[in-house]
């Protein structure tokens, strides 16, 4: 999120408030239900424009007092991103978390917390949602939550959110490692399919110029004056700095590893990848669910079990095996000095000798990576021991041609 602050002289800007309240079954966030265009019929944060001569923060606090009938002691300034097409330029967000009045007039509605909101609000319907249970929502909202939960929850609350994409996704599974909750509550998540944008995936072994072209390819798509998301492994910020400590601390069993950087994948899915492509936006991922096959597998996990985590994710339009000898990856690692615990797979325990055993785990992350990729839709494999300029050419040569299927009436 971009932390600068939009003004009343903004036109087509948005205040969006994320609220905030504590239940017995933990946090607990205020979502509305649209009862116009755009969105109709969906969920999403309350919100709306601002009122001639009304400051953004004003409007914030207007928009929450209409739609959810509140009316914080503060709003905590949280930062402004770029709108969604089709609904405002711009939009300033707000994090809630104190009220004036104890009671909030939604806690009279039903059993699911739900209430008609009267004529002139937006909102059809509001309702407390426990984080745990976040549906998704629209115009990437879900995005502004997890960015807010970070800022105000503590740790234990943070993970206990990262991890419910999983329990959207698992049956219960006993014997977790390191504590880890039981996920139990399997609650039939199906992902809702996406037809738009375009998703343009690179995989490969460490060291082989992943980021290299994906930094690339991203201002090579700006230049069309295309909308570009890049999204990298291992980078929500609700897990981000959390599996950093783990694996500084050396403390990730596999199975831990395994349902953590799930996690994260599936955080970043719903919150980055499936509102960009919604909005008809290129979404380039350094590494997708491609790697959590290929590095589970090599720690011993079930497949099965990867295959239930995954299922219903969007499948990419292209998907670039980047394939590398492992020798040549090895020296460039080493030349770099970016070698790892994990990313080493000393954790594996292949060999006593370290270099060794890192070379078992690359040799096995290869055979995977080359196992598990040619099944896979928009294969394309691509031979990356040459010039950082020459492999781009070859993959624009690859993505044009998607490109001008997906905007027919562009160029490229």
């Amino acid at each position: 999120m971009r932390l600068s602050l939009l003004t009343e002289q903004d036109q087509n800007a948005v205040a969006t408030v994320v609220a905030f309240r504590h239940t017995a079954a933990g946090p607990a966030v205020l979502i509305t239900q649209r009862t116009r265009p755009p969105g109709h019929g969906g969920w999403c944060l309350p919100g709306g424009h601002c009122r001639p001569g009304e400051s953004m923060l004003d409007c914030a606090y207007r928009e929450l007092r209409e739609e959810g009938g509140l009316t914080p002691k503060h709003l905590q300034f949280l930062g402004s991103t770029s709108g969604s097409p089709g609904r405002c330029r711009a939009e300033n967000v707000y994090v809630a978390t104190d009220w004036q009045q104890p009671k909030s007039p939604y806690q009279g509605g039903n059993q699911a917390g739900l209430q008609r909101r009267p004529g002139g609000s937006d909102a059809a319907q509001i309702r407390w949602v426990p984080l745990a249970h976040l549906p998704q929502l629209l115009f990437g909202h879900n995005r502004h939550v997890y960015d807010a939960a970070v800022l105000v929850l503590d740790e234990a609350r943070v993970l206990d959110i990262a991890l419910a994409p999983l329990r959207q996704r698992l049956p219960l599974l006993e014997d977790l490692d390191m504590g880890v909750r039981q996920l139990t509550d399997r609650l039939g998540y199906q992902a809702a399919p996406v037809d738009r944008g375009a998703l343009i995936v690179f995989e490969g072994i460490d060291g082989a110029g992943k980021t290299s072209q994906v930094t690339k390819l991203e201002r090579k798509l700006q230049k069309q004056d295309l909308d570009v998301v890049v999204t990298k492994w291992n980078s929500s910020p609700l897990l981000h700095e959390a599996i950093k400590q783990a694996k500084d601390q050396k403390v990730l069993t596999p199975m831990l590893y395994c349902l953590l950087h799930a996690a994260d994948m599936l955080l970043r899915y719903d919150a980055d990848v499936v509102p960009a492509l919604r909005d008809n936006k290129v979404v380039v991922c350094d590494r997708y669910l491609y790697t959590s096959l290929a590095r589970d597998r090599a720690r011993g996990i079930d497949s099965a079990l990867l295959h239930r985590i995954y299922e219903g994710l969007r499948q990419p339009d292209v998907l670039f095996h980047c394939h590398l000898p492992v020798a040549v990856a090895e020296q460039r690692l080493r030349k770099r000095g970016h070698s790892t615990y994990y990313g080493s797979g000393l954790d594996c325990r292949l060999h006593p000798d370290k270099h060794r055993a890192s070379q078992l785990y690359a040799e096995a992350l290869d055979a995977a990576y080359g196992e598990i990729l040619p099944q896979q839709p928009g294969y394309c494999k691509i031979n990356v021991n040459k010039s950082i300029g020459d492999i781009a050419d070859n993959v624009w040569d690859v993505i044009k041609d998607v490109l001008a299927q997906r905007w027919q009436r562009r160029r490229f």
